[in-house]
């Protein structure tokens, strides 16, 4: 009976590990936990196959087995203790320690020649592993701010369950050996099953999920497992009892082998769906929904948002949102970043006054977040809302991809239609200047007539510069890659621009960052782009004002160049057209100016970033790969 007792553990143990995986499969606290259980479940089931085979839980190889499984449950323990709840891995400088004292015991534990010394594990390995988690439990209730009653019940849970192996397997072992078997099923038995209560209620408190979601998960998973398990065993005991000979049995055997695996094919879906429908009608419904909204073929971001409304106003939203990246507190992404979580509650994240903010999230780039609100956010609501964020992670990718590819093909067109145009005009506009050039020389009248070649020339000279602009848009941004110095090429972009500055009084402040800032990419290009920064603050600068080229290192790792003016700025309606071809709000300008310099630093794997407004003049920030 007790066999059989330690079988079923073995399958609530499997079934509990990988149902709190399947709770959250992102964190990283249960998956260390799901490790902790399945070990535990291995320990069960060779006990009990040990019983049922007629042995002792007392005898020295049995302990030794168990024992050697029970050293790498302290290294979770300690990596779990460490974890929960911020869903961290352990720094190096415990793992490395903690690791190699795991080595060395199952070192201990396997090697034959050192089996025997197995006895003092209770004193080298496993009361150390003991302390250390029980400073990482008081130390995460000193430091956590929320799921403080979680943590109780995680700590309460696991000093219990070491307390107590510890106790039963020193003490009780060395000093009352004739008890020691029956506290051994006390032990693998209440002790787990109390542990593994406690410790689920922890982790499903700290992320508020239903319980009644997780038993339906929980009972799905038994029932699959005693299948499998019952399976087994008579499909084992019948290959005994019928095969006739060596060869008969080993044949019988691998046949036997292929029953449980065929019941637990045919039999998992069923189990799970029937126990769904009948625990959790809910997680059912929260299926179908996903069905209907991952199956919508919308590839608009505002039209896809619509179906996650609806989707999620189905399992109990009352208000969905998405709120650009751009707009998230700084704070609120640090949180997100320091948990490694992608959902978070209220209070865990009140900034956006939502019962749940899901990170809107594809690879290393955040687009923004889903702002849920609801009289009660369930765990299908949770699931639900992450599913749906990373769809729409990937439709956000996709139509940028091809917003992209659509601007790219327009500006191509345009591109090759301005560089006819420019060609037709450059040979004829060469030979006008030429000509009036000839006749300046050759005239003879008053210096006021004079002024009018000048001015025609200046002219031919403005128009110059707008068809080689138009050629320059038009090819294709070829850069030479090269360590840059900023330094030097602000300073020269500097000096090439004061006339601009002399003839309207405006003064040109640099500053440089502490560290060197050296870019890589093209020197000539990025020259190009610095002088039409400066030249374009210049222009929209009052006489008299300051325009500033800062130069800096970014946390990131990239370096800025940022190009300041006091000028009037740029209106709201304005700025996400100004990089466009031939858009300008100045009645002297081209519109290429920013289209090349935002063409140059994409082509160097950059981008240019603007913060303007009426009133109180423009920045240009530059970022480009560092050297």
């Amino acid at each position: 009976m007790i066999g059989v007792l330690f079988c079923v553990m073995a399958a609530l143990g499997v079934a509990f590990s990988l149902a709190l995986i399947r709770a959250d499969p992102r964190r990283w606290d249960n998956r260390v936990f799901g490790a902790m259980g399945l070990l535990d479940s291995a320990a069960s089931a060779y006990r009990g196959v040990t019983l049922l085979g007629g042995g002792d839980l007392a005898e020295r190889e049995v302990l030794i087995v168990c024992g050697a499984l029970a050293i790498p449950l302290g290294w979770g323990s300690i990596e779990f203790a460490y974890s929960f709840p911020f869903s961290r891995p352990a720094p190096m400088k415990l793992r490395v320690p903690v690791g190699l004292a795991t080595v060395a015991s199952l070192f201990v534990a396997l090697n034959p020649a050192t089996r025997e010394l197995t006895k003092y594990a209770n004193y080298y390995y496993y009361t150390p592993a003991f302390v250390v988690m029980t400073a990482l439990l008081v130390r995460s209730l000193r430091t956590a701010k929320t799921d403080v009653v979680a943590l109780r019940l995680l700590a309460a849970a696991l000093f219990v369950r070491w307390a107590f192996a510890i106790v039963v397997y020193g003490p009780v072992y060395d000093l009352y050996p004739e008890a020691f078997p029956t506290w051994i099923v006390l032990e693998s038995t209440a002790g787990v099953v109390i542990s593994y209560l406690l410790i689920t209620l922890a982790i499903l408190k700290s992320q508020l999920f239903s319980v009644r979601g997780f038993a339906a998960d929980l009972i799905g998973l038994v029932g699959v497992g005693v299948l499998v398990v019952a399976s087994s065993a008579v499909a084992v005991e019948c290959a005994l009892r019928l095969a006739t000979g060596p060869s008969a049995l080993r044949a019988a055997l691998v046949l036997a082998s292929l029953i449980p695996l065929t019941a637990l094919v045919v039999s998992r879906g069923a189990i799970e769906r029937a126990v769904a429908r009948n625990v959790d009608p809910r997680r059912v419904r929260r299926e179908r929904v996903l069905e209907r909204a991952l199956g919508s073929t919308e590839a608009e971001p505002d039209a896809m948002l619509k179906v996650i409304r609806e989707a999620l106003a189905d399992l109990g939203a009352t208000e969905t949102r998405f709120v650009p990246v751009k707009e998230l507190p700084p704070s609120l992404l640090a949180r997100f970043a320091e948990t490694k979580r992608v959902q978070l509650t209220r209070a865990e994240a009140p900034e956006l006054d939502a019962d749940l903010t899901v990170l809107v999230r594809s690879g290393d780039t955040v687009h923004g977040a889903l702002a849920v609100r609801g009289d009660e956010i369930e765990r299908d609501t949770v699931m639900a809302a992450t599913t749906l964020a990373d769809r729409f992670a990937l439709r956000l990718d996709a139509f940028a991809l091809f917003t992209e590819l659509e601007a790219s093909r327009k500006l191509a067109t345009l591109g090759s239609f301005a560089a006819a145009i420019a060609h037709d005009i450059r040979t004829p506009l060469t030979s006008v200047k030429m000509n009036v050039q000839i006749l300046r020389k050759k005239a003879r009248l008053p210096a006021d007539d004079m002024e009018y070649f000048d001015i025609a020339l200046e002219e031919l000279d403005r128009l110059a510069a707008d068809v080689n602009e138009l050629l320059d848009f038009a090819k294709p941004a070829r850069v030479e890659q090269s360590v840059v110095d900023l330094r030097a090429l602000v300073a020269d972009a500097a000096r090439a621009t004061q006339p601009a500055f002399g003839e309207r009084r405006l003064s040109l402040d640099v500053r440089h960052g502490e560290h060197a800032p050296l870019a890589r990419g093209d020197a000539l290009r990025l020259r190009q782009v610095i002088e039409n920064l400066v030249t374009n603050a210049a222009a929209a600068s009052p006489e008299g004002a300051r325009v500033e080229i800062r130069t800096r290192r970014e946390d990131d790792g990239r370096v800025a160049l940022e190009v300041a003016d006091e000028g009037k700025g740029i209106a709201p309606e304005d700025l996400p057209r100004i990089f466009e071809p031939f858009y300008t709000t100045r009645p002297d300008g081209t519109g290429l100016g920013l289209a090349i310099c935002d063409k140059l630093v994409r082509a160097h794997g950059g981008e240019i970033r603007v913060d303007a407004a009426p009133g109180r003049g423009a920045t240009f920030t530059v970022l480009l790969p560092a050297a």
